[in-house]
């Protein structure tokens, strides 16, 4: 009896879950970007299932060199998004809305002991802004 031989190319299993892998990934990038950082997690979390599983499928199929190495050049791209950047977008969100609740804080605080609002208001965005300024004097020197 012969023996079927099938034909993958680069659309073979492994670099399919790869794909889902950067699709998962780039969900995540885009979770985080719109402020629900709790699906951000369960999408990289996804993605990091992905790419665990990816490996060990490209490896029980019978691939020749060219797919061999089209899969490494893909998960090593779809590494760098999973890994590098979305955690990155996620770390960013995450800073933003500490520092916006941080904010929030201190204005509170000052309007109990300033009294206003709007003097609080003032005081808290003036020290930021004079923050962010001594910040990118310290880096400029």
């Amino acid at each position: 009896m012969a023996k079927l031989q099938t034909v993958h190319g680069v659309y073979n299993p492994a670099c399919l879950i790869t794909m889902f892998g950067a699709f998962a990934s780039c969900l995540s990038i885009c979770f985080s970007v719109s402020e629900l950082i709790s699906l951000s997690l369960v999408a990289l979390i996804l993605a990091g299932l992905a790419d665990l599983f990816d490996g060990y499928v490209a490896r029980k199929l019978n691939l020749n060199d060219f797919e061999k190495a089209f899969g490494v050049q893909l998960d090593t791209v779809v590494d760098v998004v999973s890994f590098v950047a979305a955690p990155a977008v996620i770390g960013f969100a995450i800073s933003g809305f500490a520092a916006l609740v941080y904010q929030v804080v201190w204005i509170r605080a000052l309007v109990l002991v300033i009294g206003s609002s709007v003097y609080a208001f003032s005081t808290t965005l003036t020290t930021f802004l004079a923050g962010i300024a001594l910040g990118s004097l310290a880096y400029s020197v």
